[in-house]
């Protein structure tokens, strides 16, 4: 009997950890299986742009855009560069690639080939540099002064440039950059402003490229421009609009924005009125809003102006112009500058836009490489105004309630009466900036 009982334990025991076996089996290759599926679940975007970096794509409109830290003497950098090239050539829709230099471990060997390709991209051949220097073994690498001869390249102004202080300060920045978002294991590799894992796998690559593909068709289907697939993910995803709060009461007529907005604003530092201008340059309506806007600040100094700039995807040209007006702010002249393209007929032209001249007869806007840090603004901008369910351009907020362009002055000195004596009653109850926006949405307008 104790025979046959110790035979039918050994019987079960092998049973059970065969079934516990096949079990983990089962588990490690679901995991291994998933591994490469849930990089949107487990990883936060990131909301790095692109300016500043070096970007290169297979096609037009890419509905992928992959950032790349790297350095040229990492053994795993080759190795990704040469499975996103193929990737980039074989892949069936457009894919972006932007690269950034993180020289951590190589020290300065690192550092003298990333400002070896900066000096190669000041004479047009910086991704002709990199993929020639990345075709090498990272212990193969000829010095930059061979892989410049290779291309071509003026040698004089080359090895004048490989110690071009800006240039290393530019690596610097990448680097920077870098830390700021935790970046610093190489190469580190972003997929539509997700972080991935790289091991040495292509198929990864391509896993989480199929996965990225998928949400931007489904951004295109909610309306979001083909070519502007990773400015809309931006414009999601941005510091100004995840810091945002917002209090709404539809019963009063008011949607208010809490204070910490990173937008530029202008006017009061201790403000009873808030007034929030969306505009996209080139509307009817603009010069008569931009009037409107000089009437409040006239009636009142305790206004405080948030500038909400946005590109509506119709004119390429009035996107240029919302973005002028973003650096403007950065301007002791920003009232005339917004004025004159407040003053743009509709349906304008960059011709149109270039003939600007401000009151010394020097360009009324910079040149676009001045511009491209406030493309992210413009796209948060864009977000915000969709987010807030406004449908007018321009569009009016003060404190809150929508104000059509078109009303007259007589309607506009009454409403700014009435929302002066209401916030500053308020104001004497002891409220705080914060406590005084979301008191103000528990009240009707004082004009109701």
């Amino acid at each position: 009997m104790k025979k046959n009982t110790v035979f039918n334990l050994v019987i079960l025991l092998a049973a059970l950890l065969g079934n516990f076996g096949c079990q983990q089996k089962v588990e490690k290759q679901a995991n291994q299986e998933n591994k490469a599926d849930t990089w949107i679940q487990e990883s936060n975007f990131i909301p790095l742009p692109l300016s500043g970096s070096h970007v290169m794509t297979s096609g037009p409109n890419p509905m992928v855009t992959i950032v790349f830290f790297g350095e040229f003497s990492d053994i795993l950098t080759h190795k990704l560069a040469k499975d996103l090239n193929d990737i980039a050539e074989n892949y069936p829709t457009p894919l972006a690639i932007s690269f950034r230099h993180a020289p951590f471990i190589s020290g300065e060997r690192g550092l003298l080939y990333a400002v070896g390709a900066e000096a190669a991209g000041k004479q047009g051949k910086f991704w002709d540099f990199h993929q020639l220097a990345l075709s090498y073994s990272a212990e193969s690498m000829p010095p930059p002064e061979q892989l410049a001869e290779k291309l071509g390249l003026d040698l004089g102004i080359f090895q004048e440039d490989l110690t071009d202080k800006q240039l290393a300060a530019k690596v610097y920045r990448d680097m920077d950059l870098a830390k700021t978002y935790g970046l610093t294991v190489t190469p580190a590799l972003l997929i539509n402003g997700r972080k991935i894992r790289y091991h040495g796998h292509k198929e990864d690559i391509l896993k989480a490229i199929d996965k990225a593909k998928i949400e931007a068709e489904t951004l295109i289907k909610e309306g979001a421009p083909p070519g502007k697939i990773y400015e809309t993910l931006l414009a999601k995803n941005s510091p100004a609009l995840n810091s945002l709060k917002m209090a709404k009461n539809p019963a009063a007529g008011r949607q208010v924005l809490i204070p910490g907005l990173e937008f530029p604003a202008y006017g009061s530092e201790d403000p009873l009125i808030w007034v929030y201008y969306f505009t996209s340059f080139g509307s009817p309506f603009n010069q008569n809003a931009w009037l409107l806007l000089q009437e409040i600040r006239k009636k009142s100094s305790k206004v405080r102006f948030i500038f909400l700039p946005y590109a509506d995807g119709l004119n390429p040209a009035a996107e240029t112009a919302a973005l002028c007006a973003y650096w403007a702010l950065t301007q002791n002249n920003f009232e005339e500058i917004v004025g004159l393209l407040s003053n743009l007929p509709p349906n304008f032209k960059d011709n149109d836009l270039s003939r600007l001249k401000n009151n010394s007869g020097t360009p009324l806007c910079p040149a676009p490489n001045q511009l491209e840090k406030f493309s992210d603004l413009l796209a948060a901008a864009g977000e915000l105004k969709k987010k807030m369910g406004l449908k007018a351009n321009p569009a009016l907020l003060i404190n809150g309630i929508e104000v059509p362009v078109i009303k007259d002055i007589t309607y506009l000195d009454k409403l700014l009466a009435a929302e002066l004596k209401l916030a500053e009653e308020l104001k004497n109850n002891g409220f705080s900036e914060q406590e005084l926006l979301i008191e103000l949405t528990r009240n009707p307008s004082g004009l109701n």
